[in-house]
């Protein structure tokens, strides 16, 4: 349960620090279906992603665990279509 709440922190966390105020006028359920039906996001991708540094967004330092967490967050969005 634990493990589960820190996941969907940091997954929060992600989206804040992800997006501007512009990126607000963006339509959610379009970017629902895109991130759902992306079949290049994998475990392997999402990781490399997390622990790459982005010049343009704040680098965030998480765990092993808790990158490991953000993933089976992230992946498990796919199976409640």
């Amino acid at each position: 349960m634990e493990q589960a709440r820190r996941a969907a922190m940091v997954a929060a966390a992600l989206t804040a620090t992800a997006f501007n105020a512009n990126a607000q006028d963006g339509d959610v359920a379009a970017g629902r279906t895109f991130a759902r039906d992306t079949k290049g996001m994998t475990a392997t991708a999402l990781r490399v992603f997390l622990t790459t540094s982005h010049t343009k967004m704040p680098n965030l330092i998480l765990t092993p665990e808790d990158t490991t967490d953000v993933i089976a967050y992230i992946l498990s969005l796919r199976e409640h279509r």
